[in-house]
């Protein structure tokens, strides 16, 4: 049997949600809100190597660790996490304690997009931002490892993403972030971005914040850093070659052992090899221009047959402009 090409997927478990966020509209439907069930499941791609259970609510289904076990004996490979607001600390810990016990290398993934009362506005529920928090030390509390805080930008909180940054190092928690999006399939809500210029900034502040560490680094150790942009000679370039490709594959390991921890620790590194030769050829301050040029790129890319392809409205990234006088 030929094997499927899709390798990560999103599961909508649910469509029944106990919170009311302002960029989606999936807590108004009715219909089906449980249709999925374990047979589906039975029936995934075996070969499946990321799969994120969404909803709605994923722990709003008393049933979600009988679905667990069904994906684990479907895609035992494959890395799961749960994404959840958080909000049902008491139902999230036990059916929690039921999971870890079917797959103990789970993730979960909490939702915040602001402090306190801002996160509450953004979410449509008072106390929300208490509630998230108390699940997150929940489960840091039952010795969860694989636990992170999901931050989705947008217009509405912008001056929220530096102080979430700061409060999940101060929580000790890895923090992801994503920009806010439109799905009529999904999320039937349109979330147009119209403070772009604001939201870059936003981002180049985040990039330049890593490249910071990664700098402070290179000042310690006497590793060059360069102020303008430029080549470097052989050996550099090739040092800086080595030490990205060492990186990577230490991640391979990790990954084909099975091994999250080391996944994320090579994941850390493969940024700082990465962020530290964008230092040394004096990229740092064109870095996040010419992420978002390739980005937008990328996105003009069409999918086809599980795989992206250069259809009518691809556009090349135009790097050339961020080089002329």
């Amino acid at each position: 049997m030929q094997k499927a090409r899709i390798k990560d997927i999103v599961i909508a478990v649910t469509y029944n949600c106990n919170s009311r966020c302002q960029m989606c509209n999936i807590w108004q439907k009715t219909d089906n809100i449980n249709a999925l069930g374990k047979d589906e499941l039975l029936n995934l791609p075996e070969n499946l190597e990321n799969i994120n259970i969404s909803g709605g609510e994923p722990f709003l289904r008393a049933d979600l660790p009988e679905l667990i076990k069904a994906i684990k004996a479907r895609c035992p490979k494959a890395k799961v996490i749960i994404s959840t607001n958080g909000f049902a600390t008491e139902t999230v810990l036990s059916q929690m304690e039921k999971i870890l016990k079917i797959m103990p290398e789970i993730g979960v993934a909490v939702s915040l997009d602001g402090l306190d009362g801002k996160h509450d506005e953004i979410r449509g529920i008072p106390g929300g931002f208490e509630k998230a928090t108390a699940t997150l030390k929940g489960l840091q509390g039952v010795g969860m490892k694989n636990l992170r805080i999901g931050f989705t930008l947008g217009d509405y909180n912008t001056e929220e993403l530096e102080k979430m940054y700061d409060f999940a190092n101060q929580l000790g928690i890895q923090m992801t972030m994503a920009v806010v999006h439109s799905s009529e399939n999904y999320f039937s809500k349109d979330n147009a971005i119209k403070n772009k210029e604001v939201i870059l900034e936003k981002l180049d502040w985040l990039m330049k914040k890593e490249l910071g560490m990664v700098q402070e680094f290179h000042e310690k150790f006497r590793v060059p850093v360069l102020d303008e942009p430029s080549l470097v000679p052989e050996d550099r370039s090739n040092n800086r070659y080595r030490l990205m490709r060492d990186e990577v594959e230490e991640y391979l390991k990790g990954a084909q052992g099975d091994d999250l921890e080391n996944v994320a620790k090579e994941l850390a590194d493969i940024l700082y090899s990465v962020y530290g030769t964008i230092l040394e050829h004096g990229l740092q301050d064109l870095m996040p221009e010419i992420f978002e040029e390739v980005h937008r790129s990328n996105m003009s890319k069409d999918y086809h047959q599980y795989k992206m392809v250069k259809g009518p409205g691809y556009f090349r990234a135009n790097i050339r402009r961020f080089f002329q006088p």
